[in-house]
């Protein structure tokens, strides 16, 4: 699970509350509930992190065989 700042959760509840027209009635605690759904839908998944690799990594290059044309021996001349 991942953790959010209260000001980041503030943010979201706040926008979420403006999107549903600034009502003066209601439960504040839903909004607040509501974004921090909002901002876990949004956040990568650990799946998705571990897939990415570490920050700055290049993606690994494929052998050079998978890159020479069909019917080429791959030798220079």
């Amino acid at each position: 699970m991942t953790e959010f700042s209260d000001s980041e959760i503030a943010a979201e509840a706040y926008r979420l509350w403006q999107a549903d027209g600034s009502p003066v009635w209601g439960h504040p605690q839903d909004h607040w509930f509501r974004a921090i759904e909002s901002l876990r839908a949004r956040s990568p998944t650990p799946d998705r992190v571990e897939e990415a690799g570490p920050v700055g990594a290049l993606p690994a290059r494929p052998p050079l065989d998978d890159l020479l044309l069909p019917g080429s021996s791959g030798e220079v001349t």
